[in-house]
């Protein structure tokens, strides 16, 4: 096998780690770089909506950019039919224990899990609640 192989996608980046990121939170920057440099850190559309929300509403044309530098640099976590339905079965598994995550976050725990990645989060607490999610923080 070549040196040059890149490493397999290994991780989902939630909204808030990439929030980190932008606000220069070393520890979150560290992982971020390391994770990109070896092509490893995808997001989801429903992330990069977050993103782009909050850019939008600073009113600052410099955000709205720092978010099209970070679009670049990620590969896209696309939402196939098998995220629907994992999506569908945790939502409903969750709100019938009254554990709900909201349906942004169900919908990116259900891409990680289609696509057997980890999240990278501050927010565990909502995401720790996904049976047979892998969630890291930093």
């Amino acid at each position: 096998m070549s040196g040059d192989t890149p490493a397999p996608l290994t991780a989902c980046l939630d909204t808030s780690f990439l929030v980190d990121v932008l606000r220069g939170d070393p520890e979150a920057r560290r992982r971020f770089r390391d994770l990109v440099a070896h092509g490893a850190a995808g997001i989801t559309p429903v992330t990069l909506g977050f993103l782009y929300l909050g850019a939008f509403r600073s009113r600052t044309p410099r955000e709205v950019r720092r978010v099209r530098e970070l679009e670049s640099l990620l590969q896209f976590l696309p939402f196939r039919p098998r995220a629907g339905r994992l999506f569908g079965r945790l939502m409903a598994r969750l709100r019938t224990a009254g554990e709900d995550v909201g349906a942004e976050d169900g919908m990116i725990a259900a891409i990680a899990l289609d696509l057997g990645l980890r999240i990278l989060t501050r927010d565990v607490r909502y995401f720790s609640r996904v049976a047979g999610l892998r969630v890291e923080t930093y």
